[in-house]
């Protein structure tokens, strides 16, 4: 394989998540563009997002094993999209967007928050638009 792009068609998908203990994300991007163009997304664990604008970053302390951390990391600012994650769910999303107070735009992540025997729960879906659109 060694640098070929795969037989991957990922063009019905606007972005994909690479999760990678130390992701490089001009080759996250220049992978993306081989496989048809989506956006590339990275995750990092720093209470900075990085520089590069080359993939859109998801703040994820715990690395998707959904435990909350002590800190959120500020937007940087403008309109570059960013991510958190970690510990969200029904239960805290309202205090955790208002400790992000993002100044800019921005997802959030809650994989396992909204996950009951590892099944999506729509009810915990619904708590979560509650809480946030109330």
């Amino acid at each position: 394989m060694g640098g070929t792009p795969t037989c991957l068609h990922l063009t019905p998908f606007r972005r994909v998540q690479v999760n990678h203990p130390s992701p490089d994300a001009g080759a996250i991007a220049r992978e993306m563009e081989e496989w048809g163009g989506p956006r590339g997304i990275a995750q990092t664990r720093d209470l900075e997002f990085p520089a590069s604008t080359a993939v859109d970053w998801l703040f994820d302390r715990s690395a998707g094993e959904g435990k909350a951390p002590e800190e959120w990391p500020q937007h940087p600012g403008g309109d570059r999209l960013v991510g958190y994650a970690g510990g969200i769910g029904p239960g805290n999303v309202g205090d955790v967007l208002r400790k992000i107070a993002a100044t800019g735009p921005y997802w959030i992540d809650m994989e396992s928050g909204v996950r009951t025997d590892d099944w999506l729960d729509l009810d915990k879906v619904e708590a979560v638009c509650r809480a946030v659109y109330r």
